[in-house]
């Protein structure tokens, strides 16, 4: 057959293909063959590239989700919680401090102040470092022995450190929002200090009698 013409060297073009991750690879130069290019296809061939991947798994751990989830709920209890402890500041704040001549009451009961605010409708402690005692405006209504049963009620609990108790308490169920048991836990605490402060205050003391006879009619 005829004979092919001769190409020359110099314009033989070397390819030198890179991937999109910038990294040069590997291919086989054309080679010539007494000045005949070896494979008239092997400039218009691409099977000599290897094939490159660059798609990343995007795929989201299950355990990603359920922290998500933890912290979302946990942050929504948090933040409530810091908005009634607000709250209680507020009313704290604004609450009239009566003096123990107003409630008719031996100054040795409540070593603490009292306030009598608006907004509230029972009788609570509060405070960590400078605890109070807050009444409803209600509370002046009430006898004097009925009043003093009251705040010693009151004062028992801060005694025995209960608003702290409370608040670790509150802390837990933000934390463990997902234990029934520690909700459990955090009512029945709720109804044993109660019943603690009662069985303090009834086992001696002047006001033992009228205290145990207001739990009766209750």
């Amino acid at each position: 057959g005829p004979d092919l013409p001769l190409i020359p060297e110099k314009v033989i073009p070397v390819l030198s293909p890179t991937a999109s991750s910038g990294v040069p690879i590997a291919v086989q130069e054309p080679r010539e063959l007494g000045g005949v290019l070896d494979g008239p296809s092997a400039l218009d061939s691409h099977e000599f590239l290897p094939t490159v991947s660059l798609r990343k798994d995007r795929t989201i751990p299950l355990f990603s989700y359920i922290w998500g989830l933890w912290a979302l709920v946990a942050t929504g209890l948090l933040f409530n919680l810091i908005l009634g402890l607000r709250k209680v500041y507020w009313m704290s704040r604004r609450g009239q401090q009566i003096s123990f001549a107003e409630l008719e009451i031996p100054e040795e009961y409540i070593k603490v102040p009292i306030k009598i605010c608006p907004n509230i409708g029972s009788p609570m402690t509060w405070g960590v470092f400078k605890p109070e005692i807050l009444l409803p405006p209600s509370a002046l209504s009430l006898e004097a022995k009925e009043l003093q049963t009251v705040l010693v009620h009151e004062w028992t609990h801060i005694q025995r450190k209960d608003f702290h108790l409370h608040l670790i308490c509150l802390l837990s169920t933000c934390l463990y929002w997902f234990n029934p048991f520690v909700w459990i836990l955090m009512r029945r605490h709720a109804l044993e200090r109660e019943k603690a402060c009662d069985e303090q205050i009834i086992r001696g003391g002047d006001l033992a009698t009228e205290y145990a006879s207001q739990l009766v009619s209750v």
